[in-house]
């Protein structure tokens, strides 16, 4: 039963960080270009990552661990990127770096059961 409820917080925490990913995309901030390919990319990681914990579980769990480490892994790189040059601090962009890793942990200490 541990199995199941760790991934139902699982799916939790990528919806939220999904719509963290939203916010930052629809602040009033003005991004450059690359930053707001960024931003998209993020978003789009992030769908692909609801989308693979959407799906029934898999029997094989390394091909699933696998399958949602990738697009998070895409979505934390990408903000470090975004932070390590950001004049300022970005809060939405925080809270998505946060969040991502919240998620992570829960991957790997799911995977680990």
């Amino acid at each position: 039963m541990q199995l199941f409820s760790t991934h139902a917080e699982l799916v939790v925490q990528a919806q939220q960080l999904g719509a963290i990913a939203q916010e930052l995309s629809a602040t009033s901030l003005q991004w450059t270009a690359q930053e707001a390919a960024l931003i998209h990319k993020i978003q789009a990681a992030s769908d692909r990552l609801n989308d693979q914990l959407a799906h029934p579980l898999i029997d094989d769990l390394s091909r699933y661990r696998h399958d949602l480490r990738t697009p998070l892994t895409v979505i934390l790189g990408y903000c470090e990127l975004m932070l390590s040059r950001a004049p300022q601090p970005i809060p939405q962009l925080s809270a998505v770096y946060q969040q991502g890793q919240v998620v992570l942990q829960a991957i790997n200490q799911w995977s680990e059961e």
